[in-house]
Parts: structure tokens; C-alpha cells; sequence
């Protein structure tokens, strides 16, 4: 790199070593007061941005000088905020400044900082930057572009909030505390007013940057005002709504004994102005000083009485000297704080008279009234001890007062009694005492200390006490507090949240549920007031309920969860005295009822595919055997040809749609056997690999484990392939498809994936893509038949469906987590099995395969499906004979006593269905095979035949080459 070093670069570097010392310094300091520090981070910022502008300057390439051009932007985007920060700490609003405030506060200059550094990609900073080469500079111009403009609004707005306040500080401040406002004041306004000409291209040098030089000079000055003055060390600047308001008179001295402040109260006791007191020694100041030292005898000491003359009279003042120590034990400073108790004085004197002249009115008292000196022995006692104690008022002058106090209450009387000698406030005690028949009772005590003698005359220290009996109060305090340790238990045993609140809607009592439930509807806790559950204001649960309901429904979303809340209304005679919530999470519950309405939803779609699809079955069969003969005719025309094309394969497609209602369903006959489902997997992945887009990576992840499930393979190769497809749409720029195979052991101790799912070996398939996602209010309805979010012709919203079926007819489970953006993921469930062997499906073959002369009745009570089946048989040289019911079928068989070969017929007729026929074939001794075939899905009853000899199934529509080669294997016994 090249440099060049100018007057400008070399003072902006010595000013950065100035600043950087400065800030070592204030960090290093004893007084970590948080002002400070955060004005140490503001001279590390003016650091930062002015050591960018000097290395922007001296740098000669455009790529280095943009480098160092963001760099000073760090100390640019920090001081502003940190400005309004530090003022607000250095005005005593420290407690504004919330964690939370603070976060706010920072993200506008993270994300303008973020904006610098990636400015190439979106020229939001600078639209436009040049390094035009004049004479004797390279000098870096940029054209700004909106979000400077931005960014310089926001550091204005942060400099005028800790202006203002500064400024209202200073109209506040007295004179003596103003400076520090006042050079603050000076040096922002002369950094405004510098940056408002840099702005606007008033530039004397091109080259110099003055907001950075400003900087330089002004952020010394700062600190100068910090330190040289030195008033924040020991007077917080905020001491107007402290020590000006206080009655109390308060002197600060600093260490050499000079006045560093006084409050009103103090400038009247001394009697002269503040502009001749701070600053100046305190026995300078105040020629009564040494009166006052001499009273107390020292000058670190505390709690000393002195008479002093004010405003023409003579006032009684507590005096108290409170040294300051600084971090290394130095002393730092002292506050002297003078407190006017003459009318504590005069009501001590007044009560000393009192109880000397009217020592009737203590005998008529119900309470006890005693006299004590500092040792607790017994000076005076009136005579309600008799009723109080058991003993006379002579038994107990003399006597120490410690000897009857419970010994468990022993430290704290005696604790209790010291202070009540130190302060001259009177003190409340509570403890029990022994009765003269060794009965203990709990009394209460208000005492304070007196002086016996004049004020002329060193007074005696004693103790006046007015004792009174207290223990049916204790005992209805205890079974208070005990009727409160049950409640506390019967509200923790709710499962329920309980929350209480009073007429002014704050919480007056909670359960542990309810707190948990309040951390997550609302932001409040006991004690507070209640504004909101969720997001509905709380008035919308307080009001009065009508048609007798009460309850509301609150619902959160991330994560989702459900909160029923009922309310009653608290009654103190006709107002409202209260309410109680009772909250319940109900999350679960409405997930269970979602589950189920579901369930019954599908059940009932299900039941109408079974009701509609035998007739469909029969319709679509007809028209695709007819379709096939017709196309195996030579004769036909190319136009007829193509016709005859689109009518099978529009019929195939309705099949396909049929069968896929049935899978949804969970009718369809399925050929379940043991399969090894990774090497299924393999095959799969590498069939997609080959089908799918090129932008489309088809990914297979499994261990070396088993994974072994009893399946139908063509029913698993369904569900693959038609969330394969939903991920291909789901990925039309491309992306990731992925198969992932894990074993899953449910415990039956753990909680399982699905409430219902059984303890033991799971496969757990995970198909996952990267596409755009499914929408939040689409997820609930991916499921449903005939629901689909493509365009009309795209899809016939069956293809999850027929995944859903099709798992749970394998006793599976199913599940879908997916963000919007992010992609989807299906995750299923298979029971696992532990065999070491699998079989596969074996595929019927698609040639025609022609009969031997054999005589097959067709039983079909639809006579087009009737005709079809006739004459599709009697091409593949079969002799058929026809009925409409298996009455009629039987009729036949008997009248061709051995001559028929095989029964086709179908399931579901009028007046005897195929079962009942097979059942009476069997019965009457009749050998004769049988095909059952049938649009229906198969009942419990029916499947039962699919295991007994000589029984096949066929399901409607059938194609011819699949009806020829099932008749073919099953009079030759290879289909049973």
C-alpha cells in the first residue's frame, strides 16, 4: 500500500493517541460510575472515526480509501446514540435505560453499520463513489444515496434527545453546577454546527474532513469538563431532586476540609451565600464550625446533638458526619448532615412533664406504662402490670425487664432496645413476655428514648414504654396465616391457573399454574396490574357474561398453544369486589378434538368413496374392456384410432382416481409381505434420479441397520412417488429431495410421537425437500381428498390422501412439519418386523393369453359389464354362459353338472350375492373355482375368503390382459 502523510493526517493520529489515553484512563479509574464509562466509549468512537478519516485521507487507492471510509462509520454510527446514552445517564435517568431500551436503541446503528459494509450490493449509503486525481490530492467523492440521508436523521435525532435534556438540566442547575453542562454544550453544538457546513460542501480542504477534526478538539474539552472540574466525583449531577429538595441541611466536604456543596437548608443555618461557601474551607466559611466539631469531639463521628442559633432562635439539630471512603480507603469526601429536631425535643419535654405531673392518667390506663433505664432495669411501671403480668408494681420496680422476655425473642428485644436508645424516633417492638404464673403472652411495645432532667443540665438517658397485650391478635394472625398455608396448598394441587384480581385489575394471589400460564399470555406478575391475556385487553374477560356463557378462548401462535379462561366475579354486597380467573391450557385438548373431527371428517369421506366406488368400478370397467377390443380391431380408422386412444386412457386415469379414493379409505385390497424398505429405497432413489428434472437431486440416507416391514410394495411405491411429485412442484427452480430410513424404539415409559402409537420397533421415514413450503392456514387441510391449492387441471388434490390412507392401512402414522420458504418434511411410521428374508410382488404380465375351450359362467347383475366380460371371454376362447345373481348362476351349475370350469362373478347382486353363491358351492359339493370381483372395497367378512382355497379376488376395473392371464393361473391352479 501507498500512503500519503499530510499536516491533517499526522494531527488526526496524534489526536487519536490523545483520545485513546483519555479513555485508558477514565477505564482505569476508581469511580466505575456507568456515566463515565460510557463517555470513555464515546472517546473510543471519536477514536474510531477520526482514525478512518486520517487513514481514508492518507490512503491513495479507491479501494483502500472505501475500506478505511466504512471503518470511520463505526465511530460515526456510535457516537450519536452514545451521546444520548451518556446524557441520560450523566441527568440521573439511568433507570430509562432497560435492557430492553438498550437493544431498541442499538439496532438502527447495527443495521445502518450492516448497510455500510454491503453497500456494493444495494448502494443504499452511496450511490456513486470516484477518486478523481487533482493536482495534489487524491480525494475520495461519493454521492450519497437515500439511506445516508437516513442514517444522518437518525444521528441528529439522537443528538438533539441528549441535547434537550441537557439543556433543560442547565435551566434547572444552579450556577455553581453548570459548567459541566455548559463546556458539553459548547462542544456539541460546535460539532453540529461543523457537520451541518460538511454537509452542505463547505469544506476549506477538500481533502480535511472537519466533523473529524471537530472531534479531535471538542471530545478533549469534553473530557476536561468531566475531570477538571471534578464536580461529577463528588456531586452527582442530578443532586437537584435529591439534596436541593431535601429538609435536611447537607455540607459536602472533600478531603482538605473545603465546602463542595450545600443545599438551601444548609446556606440558612450558615447564613451566607453559596458563591462565598463552595470552594472555600469550612471553617472559613463558617466561623461556628469549631462550635460544632467541639460538641461532638471528633470529626468522623455520628449522631450528635448541638443547639444552634438560626434565624434568631436557638434550634436543636441531629448532626451527622458520614466519611466517604474511595476504592483504595482514602477518604474522598465527608457528608455532614444537619437534621432540625427541636420539636422532637419539645414533644420528649412534654411527654417527660407529663408522665411526671399526671401519674394518674398512667394508672388509668388499660396499657402498661413503664420506665426504663438503658440497662432494662425497671424505673416506674403503672399499675395495669397486675392485669398484664400478675405482679405488683413493686415487685417489679428494680427489676431487669430482660429476665422475662422468651428466650426465643431474646435477640431481637435486645437488638430492638439499642437502636431505641440510638435514634430518637419512637420504636414498635412485638415479643413475648412470662406472666407471673409462668404463662407466656405476646404483647406489643412502643417505646423512646428520653431525658429526665432540663436542658439545663446533663440529662439522665431513659426509656418510656406503653406495653399492651397482644396475643388474641397473634392467635388470629396464626390461624390467618395457617388458613393461607392451606389455601397456598389446595391452589398449588390445581392443575388449573388461578389468578385473582382486585377492583383495580391488579393480581392479588396466583398459583404456580397461573404463573407459568401469565409468562406466556401476559407480561405481568403478582402485584401488577392486568392489561391483556394474548392479545385481547383484559376487559374483554371482566365483562358481565351473557346467555350463560363466561369462557373465552385465547390462542398463541409460535408455539401454538390454546388457554381457556373463565371468569367469576368476586361480590361485596352489590359491587363487584374482584374477579377470579381460572386459566387452563387446553393445547392438547383442542389437538385431540382437531384430530378427531379430522378422523370423523376423513371416516365419512371414506365411507362415500366405498358407497360410490362399486357402481364407478362397474361403469369404468365396461368402458375400458370394450375400449380394448375395439382397438384391437385392424379395420379401425386413424381418427377412430385415436378417438378409441383417448376413451381408455381418460377411463384408466378415472380408475386410477377410484383406486386412489379407496387407498384414502383403507379398502383396498393390498399383498402385504415382508420387504426390505432401504433396498426399496435404493430403487426408488434411483428411479426419481433418472425421472425427475435435472435441478432436482435425489438424495438416500440410511444406516446398516435392518429395516424390514410387512408391506404391499405397490402400496409403498404409491406413497413414494406421489410425495415425490408434491416435492417436484414444490421445487420448480430445483433443489434437494431427500429419503432419510432411521429405527425408532418407543419405550413404553417415554411419551411416543402420536398418543396411541404401540411400545416397540418403528421405521421412521423422513421425506424432506427444500421447495417453497405450505402455508400455515393450508397445513391443517393437506390431507383431506379433493383439497389441492394448484390450478385447475393440475391436480385432483387425492395424492396425500392417498398417502394417509395407504399408511394408516398399513397401522402406520403420519406426520408434516413445514415452514413457509424453508421446504417440507413428511415424516412416517412403520410397525418394524425382524425377518432376515423378504419377498416382492410379482408382476402379472401384459400379453393376452387365449383359453383352452374351458366353460366359465360370468355372474353380473350390470349388463353392460355383463357383455363386455362375455365377450372379452369368448375372444380369448373361452365358452361363457351368463347370469344376472347367483340364484340364477346356481340354476345353471346345476343344469351343467360338471361342465363348468370357473365362476366370475361379482360381489355385490340382488337376491344372491357372491358370496352367498361361493358359500352354497361349497356346501352343495360343487368343486368349481371361483374369481370374485367387485368396485366395493372389501368388509372384514369378505377378506376372509381371500385366504380360502380356490378363491382369487379381482377389483374392478379390470384391463383384459390382467382379467385373461388371473383366469388363465387359476384354472391351472397357480392362484389360489
Amino acid at each position: 500500500m501507498v500512503w500519503q502523510v499530510t499536516p491533517y493526517v499526522a494531527i488526526s493520529l496524534a489526536a487519536v493517541i490523545l483520545l485513546l489515553t483519555l479513555a485508558i484512563y477514565i477505564f482505569r479509574r476508581e469511580d466505575d460510575g456507568r456515566p463515565n464509562k460510557t463517555g470513555a466509549i464515546l472517546l473510543l468512537a471519536s477514536a474510531v472515526w477520526i482514525l478512518g478519516g486520517a487513514y481514508e485521507v492518507g490512503s491513495l487507492s479507491l479501494e483502500t480509501k472505501i475500506l478505511w471510509d466504512k471503518f470511520q462509520f463505526i465511530g460515526l454510527l456510535v457516537v450519536p446514540t452514545g451521546w444520548a446514552i451518556y446524557i441520560l445517564q450523566y441527568i440521573g435517568r439511568e433507570n430509562w435505560l432497560t435492557r430492553r431500551r438498550l437493544v431498541l436503541l442499538s439496532i438502527l446503528p447495527l443495521t445502518f453499520m450492516l448497510l455500510v459494509l454491503t453497500n456494493e450490493q444495494h448502494q443504499l449509503i452511496w450511490s456513486r463513489v470516484d477518486l478523481p486525481q487533482s493536482f495534489s490530492s487524491f480525494e475520495l467523492v461519493k454521492v450519497n444515496g437515500p439511506g445516508f440521508w437516513v442514517m444522518i436523521l437518525h444521528s441528529y435525532l439522537m443528538l438533539s434527545v441528549g441535547t434537550f435534556f441537557l439543556i433543560r438540566m442547565l435551566v434547572r442547575s444552579r450556577r455553581v453546577h453548570s459548567w459541566q453542562a455548559s463546556v458539553l454544550l459548547i462542544a456539541i453544538f460546535s460539532l453540529w454546527l461543523i457537520n451541518l457546513l460538511d454537509i452542505a460542501g463547505l469544506r476549506l480542504d477538500p481533502q480535511i474532513d472537519p466533523t473529524a477534526l471537530a472531534l479531535a478538539i471538542t471530545t478533549p474539552l469534553i473530557t476536561w469538563g468531566m475531570w477538571r472540574i471534578k464536580s461529577g466525583d463528588l456531586v452527582s449531577v442530578a443532586r437537584g431532586a435529591v439534596i436541593e429538595g431535601m429538609s435536611d441541611a447537607v455540607i459536602v466536604l472533600d478531603a482538605k476540609n473545603r465546602i463542595v456543596d450545600v443545599n438551601p437548608a444548609a446556606v440558612m443555618i450558615i447564613g451566607s451565600p453559596i458563591s462565598k461557601l463552595v470552594g472555600r474551607s469550612v471553617e472559613e466559611g463558617w466561623p461556628a464550625w469549631p462550635t460544632v466539631i467541639g460538641v461532638s469531639g471528633c470529626e468522623d463521628t455520628f449522631g450528635v446533638e448541638v443547639d444552634l442559633q438560626v434565624e434568631g432562635e436557638v434550634r436543636t439539630y441531629d448532626v451527622r458526619v458520614s466519611p466517604v471512603d474511595d476504592r483504595i480507603g482514602r477518604l474522598a469526601c465527608r457528608a455532614v448532615v444537619f437534621r432540625d429536631v427541636s420539636r422532637q425535643k419539645r414533644m420528649e419535654k412534654a411527654l417527660r412533664e407529663s408522665v411526671e405531673s399526671y401519674p394518674l392518667l398512667a394508672e388509668q390506663s388499660t396499657d402498661m406504662i413503664a420506665r426504663h433505664d438503658p440497662d432494662g432495669v425497671c424505673l416506674f411501671v403503672s399499675p395495669t402490670c397486675r392485669t398484664l403480668l400478675g405482679y405488683d408494681p413493686e415487685e417489679m420496680i428494680g427489676r431487669k425487664i430482660f429476665g422475662l422476655i422468651h428466650p426465643d425473642d431474646l435477640d431481637d428485644f435486645t437488638e430492638g432496645l439499642s437502636k431505641l436508645l440510638i435514634e430518637s424516633t419512637a420504636k414498635s417492638y412485638t415479643y413475648r413476655l412470662r406472666r407471673k404464673d409462668g404463662e407466656h403472652i405476646w404483647v406489643e411495645t412502643t417505646g423512646r428514648r428520653i431525658f429526665t432532667t432540663g436542658k439545663d443540665e446533663v440529662g439522665q438517658l431513659e426509656m418510656i414504654t406503653v406495653t399492651r397485650d397482644i396475643t388474641e391478635r397473634k392467635r388470629a394472625e396464626d390461624a390467618l396465616a395457617a388458613e393461607r398455608e392451606r389455601l397456598a396448598v389446595t391452589l398449588s394441587s390445581i392443575g388449573d391457573g388461578l389468578v385473582a384480581l382486585d377492583t383495580e385489575r391488579r393480581i392479588v394471589l396466583t398459583n404456580p399454574v397461573a404463573e407459568d400460564h401469565l409468562a406466556v399470555l401476559a407480561s405481568e406478575g403478582m402485584g401488577d396490574t392486568l392489561t391483556r391475556l394474548g392479545d385481547q385487553p383484559i376487559d374483554v374477560f371482566l365483562r358481565s357474561p351473557s346467555m350463560g356463557k363466561n369462557f373465552h378462548e385465547v390462542m398463541l401462535e409460535a408455539p401454538r398453544r390454546c388457554f381457556e379462561i373463565v371468569t367469576h366475579q368476586m361480590k361485596t354486597g352489590p359491587q363487584v369486589g374482584g374477579w377470579v380467573l381460572v386459566i387452563r391450557d387446553v393445547t392438547t385438548e383442542r389437538e385431540t378434538q382437531r384430530r378427531v373431527q379430522l378422523q370423523d371428517r376423513l371416516a365419512a369421506v371414506g365411507q362415500l368413496a366405498a358407497g360410490i366406488a362399486h357402481d364407478f368400478n362397474n361403469i369404468l370397467g365396461a368402458i375400458i374392456l370394450y375400449s380394448e377390443m375395439l382397438l384391437k380391431r385392424a379395420n379401425l380408422s386413424t381418427r377412430d384410432r385415436e378417438r378409441m386412444v383417448t376413451i381408455y386412457q381418460q377411463a384408466e386415469r378415472a380408475a386410477t382416481l377410484t383406486r386412489q379414493i379407496l387407498d384414502y379409505s383403507r379398502r383396498t385390497v393390498m399383498d402385504q409381505t415382508p420387504m426390505d424398505l432401504a433396498l426399496f429405497l435404493g430403487d426408488t432413489q434411483r428411479l426419481l434420479s433418472r425421472t425427475l428434472p435435472e435441478g432436482t437431486q435425489v438424495k438416500f440416507e440410511c444406516g446398516d441397520e435392518n429395516y424390514v416391514v410387512n408391506a404391499d410394495p405397490a402400496r409403498i411405491q404409491q406413497i413414494l412417488m406421489n410425495l415425490a411429485f408434491n416435492a417436484r412442484d414444490a421445487m420448480p427452480e430445483g433443489g434437494e429431495l431427500c429419503f432419510e430410513l432411521s429405527r425408532l424404539r418407543v419405550e413404553p415409559s417415554e411419551p411416543p410421537p402420536f398418543r396411541d402409537m404401540a411400545p416397540g420397533a418403528w421405521l421412521q421415514l423422513r421425506v424432506s425437500d427444500t421447495g417453497v413450503g405450505i402455508k400455515p392456514e393450508v397445513l391443517p387441510h393437506i390431507f383431506e381428498p379433493f383439497f389441492t391449492t394448484k390450478a385447475p387441471g393440475e391436480g385432483s388434490g387425492l395424492g396425500l390422501a392417498q398417502v394417509y390412507g395407504i399408511v394408516k392401512q398399513h397401522d402406520g402414522y403420519i406426520d408434516v412439519r413445514s415452514q413457509e420458504g424453508e421446504g417440507t418434511t413428511f415424516i412416517i411410521y412403520l410397525p418394524a418386523i425382524e425377518v432376515p428374508e423378504w419377498s416382492s410382488v410379482e408382476t402379472l404380465s401384459s400379453t393376452l393369453i387365449d383359453g383352452r375351450g374351458e366353460t366359465i359362467i360370468v355372474v353380473e347383475d350390470n349388463m353392460a359389464t355383463q357383455n363386455a366380460l362375455q365377450e372379452i371371454l369368448e375372444t380369448l376362447n373361452y365358452h361363457v354362459l351368463t347370469a344376472s345373481d347367483g340364484k340364477g348362476a346356481l340354476d345353471i351349475i346345476e343344469d351343467h353338472d360338471g361342465e363348468i370350469d370357473l365362476v366370475l362373478s361379482d360381489l355385490v347382486m340382488p337376491v344372491m350375492g357372491g358370496v352367498e353363491l361361493y358359500q352354497e358351492l361349497i356346501d352343495r359339493g360343487f368343486g368349481t373355482k371361483v374369481v370374485l370381483m367387485s368396485g366395493y372395497p372389501l368388509g372384514a367378512g369378505t377378506r376372509e375368503l381371500l385366504d380360502q382355497k380356490g378363491v382369487t379376488w379381482l377389483q374392478k376395473p379390470m384391463r383384459s390382459d390382467t382379467l385373461a392371464q388371473l383366469i388363465r393361473e387359476v384354472l391351472e391352479n397357480s392362484v389360489k
